[in-house]
């Protein structure tokens, strides 16, 4: 029983790692995006009329 926990949060310290990863990724693409102008910042409304035309 005592082996399957250790596992269990082994298994579980990975997963959280691994997210972490993926967000520090994900924060680091944005900066890259906000750095060439590649992103733009707006409100909901700025949102929908660029998806609108």
């Amino acid at each position: 029983m005592e082996d399957q926990q250790y596992l269990q949060e082994i298994i579980h310290r990975r997963l959280v790692d691994a997210k972490r990863t993926a967000r520090v990724s994900r924060a680091k693409q944005a900066k890259a995006n906000v750095r060439k102008h590649a992103s733009r910042s707006g409100t909901a409304k700025d949102f929908l009329a660029d998806l609108n035309g």
